[in-house]
């Protein structure tokens, strides 16, 4: 699989890593901390974790912490357990011809496989989580700007190939469209038992509530 991925899009990735290369270069590195930057909070997903979690403390925001945390967990098990090890794809950075690329952007590693991308996963899977979870989708779409600029960083970073975020991005939104489905299966099932302590939670109270009450 791995070797079908770099042989059939090799043109499409080294046009686009040359393009970011080329911008690295006029640049003069002056763009490299700000990917690494964007980078940060997609590692290890714990920024987005932290996200989805205070989204879930409060009411209003319940169902869009939920989506996001239950999108996270499936995208990992997609991406993580199952793509990464099964297609074993070597990073960018590995093969010769991007080497001079790799090393105008300060050599930045990565442990893991890199198909499909971690990070831009990640982003994808609590953004789209959000956005499916809204009922207002009007400004919505703007969630598609830290996804988009999560693909480009890595790209930049030369720690991922182009197909690689982009597989990242399309696992994120279905991982996010599931949780969606989920969510709602939950959710009714939490509407049929609203007596229960956690059902109760979910459904009516926010941390805002609980601190007035112990005041």
């Amino acid at each position: 699989m791995a070797n079908w991925l770099d042989t059939v899009f090799h043109g499409f990735d080294y046009s686009i890593l040359s393009f970011y290369n080329g911008l690295a270069n006029v640049a003069g590195g002056f763009l490299t901390p700000l990917m690494e930057f964007i980078s940060f909070f997609g590692k290890g997903g714990i920024m987005m974790i932290v996200l989805g979690v205070v989204l879930l403390l409060f009411k209003h925001t319940r169902r869009h912490g939920l989506t996001a945390l239950i999108g996270i967990l499936i995208g990992w098990i997609l991406v993580n357990l199952t793509l990464k090890p099964l297609v074993a794809r070597a990073r960018p950075y590995t093969h010769a011809e991007f080497q001079d690329f790799w090393a105008a952007v300060g050599c930045p590693t990565e442990s893991e496989n890199s198909f499909p991308s971690g990070h831009t996963n990640v982003i994808a899977c609590t953004l789209s989580g959000i956005f499916f979870a809204s009922k207002h989708k009007k400004y919505s779409w703007l969630l598609i700007i830290p996804v988009v600029l999560m693909a480009a960083s890595r790209n930049y970073l030369m720690v991922h190939y182009p197909t690689d975020v982009i597989a990242g991005m399309m696992t994120g939104v279905l991982s996010g469209f599931l949780s969606h489905l989920l969510f709602k299966f939950l959710y009714k099932k939490m509407e049929d038992s609203p007596t229960t302590p956690f059902c109760w939670f979910m459904l009516n109270a926010s941390v805002v509530d609980l601190f007035k009450k112990k005041k």
